[in-house]
């Protein structure tokens, strides 16, 4: 603190001491660790005088002479030590169990999720910073793209490189994305096009197409669950729609263009059925689109800063969104009420990439400043509140539309479950 240290106090479990002071900040440190646990959390316009933890740990409450009262979700975080620079994207294999990051460092790490721990180091042939990482559907194969142009297939049961192309004008990857069916990769550049490549064949063939001719880089790419549809998002903050069925490979056939944002379209995300996309952008939005009548489905989400990531809380559900936005917030929305599900969790981070785990106890949040993290949650606060909204025990699709993987069994007290 720059100043004096008005108050202090230690988390339930007493991993966590956080102080606030006369410098109008609240620190939180590692006690095991003896260091300080990210940046400073600020908020305050005056002197911090008194810090309480709930009894869970997973929240602080502070106060501050200016008679403000602000609610800091803290969650339990881990740093996870393994890269030597910027970790840029995370992915998380379909089974959770995985953990994929790329780095500047030019390499690939694959971690166990649960632990916390890298498990190996891809033999990278990477000379460049490593963008992007994806898993396919079944977990099975994996992909990166470096900011040479180099996208490299990895056999994840072996961790050994499968196949590599390496693009001929060292056009940056910055997205890639599996086809549902493992059948086709593709790579999108800075130079607006994309790469395709066919898995089907011993000897994978790749075709590229200039996707967007006036509207710059491919930031982001999604497949629809059935296939049929590919959706790219621009740096002019349009997304395109191109039909996959209908077209020989190579060349895929213009399917639409939706027109919402004013900036970069960062993320990319389809509902179960194919019926809505949801997109992120670094304009601050979050955007909801009907795709068989190409406009928007409902009003979009206005955050502050950039939005850098759009997914399922938990993966599996559709009733929750949990966003992350560029000054290290996850929110987590009600899509059916389209408002805050539960208060923003704080990552103290400037961030860019994140995942969340499949059973929604933990999201990994990778940062600017070469931090990778894993913060573990409390899922029983959203199960709670998910039994509120049903007003009565959940069945087995609510469960999976609301609780996600977790094994079903009945949580909610009600008249109707006796309980």
């Amino acid at each position: 603190h720059a100043g004096r240290v008005l108050s202090a106090t230690f988390s339930p479990d007493g991993r966590i001491l956080a102080t606030g002071g006369a410098d109008r900040y609240v620190y939180l440190y590692d006690i095991a660790r003896g260091r300080m646990i990210g940046e400073p959390l600020t908020g305050h316009n005056n002197w911090v005088r008194s810090l309480r933890f709930n009894w869970q740990g997973n929240a602080l409450y502070s106060s501050a002479s200016e008679g403000r009262l602000i609610r800091w979700e803290i969650g339990r975080r881990q740093l996870l030590e393994g890269h030597t620079d910027r970790v840029r994207a995370v992915a998380l294999s379909p089974d959770g169990s995985l953990l994929a990051t790329a780095s500047y460092d030019r390499q690939v790490l694959l971690w166990n999720a649960q632990q916390g721990r890298p498990i190996a180091k891809f033999q990278s042939p990477h000379q460049n910073s490593v963008l992007q990482v994806a898993f396919n559907t079944d977990g099975s194969l994996m992909a990166t793209g470096d900011a040479g142009g180099l996208v490299v297939l990895w056999d994840v049961v072996r961790q050994v490189e499968k196949q590599r192309w390496r693009d001929a004008m060292g056009d940056v990857v910055i997205g890639l994305a599996f086809s549902p069916d493992n059948t086709l990769l593709t790579a999108g550049h800075f130079s607006g096009k994309v790469s395709l490549f066919d898995l089907t064949a011993d000897a994978p063939r790749k075709s590229t197409f200039v996707a967007h001719l006036e509207d710059g880089w491919v930031l982001s790419l999604a497949f629809s669950p059935d296939g049929s549809l590919l959706a790219t998002g621009s740096q002019s903050g349009k997304i395109y729609l191109w039909r996959t069925d209908e077209a020989k490979f190579g060349r895929l056939k213009a399917h639409g263009v939706l027109e919402g944002h004013t900036y970069w379209v960062t993320s990319l995300l389809w509902n179960a059925d194919g019926a809505t996309l949801i997109s992120g952008g670094a304009d601050g939005s979050v955007h909801f689109w009907d795709v068989a009548g190409q406009q928007p489905s409902a009003p979009p989400l206005e955050l502050e800063g950039q939005v850098w990531g759009v997914q399922f809380y938990p993966p599996q559900g559709e009733r929750i969104l949990a966003t992350l936005t560029s000054d290290g917030s996850i929110h987590l929305w009600d899509l059916t009420t389209h408002s805050l599900f539960a208060p923003p969790l704080r990552t103290a981070l400037e961030t860019e990439s994140f995942a969340v785990s499949k059973q929604g106890d933990a999201v990994y949040v990778a940062s600017f400043d070469d931090r990778l993290e894993k913060w573990q949650l409390d899922p029983r606060p959203w199960q709670q509140r998910s039994c509120a909204m049903a007003a009565r025990t959940l069945n087995q699709e609510e469960w999976r539309r609301f609780i996600g993987a977790e094994p079903y069994r009945p949580i909610c007290s009600s008249p109707e479950s006796g309980r």
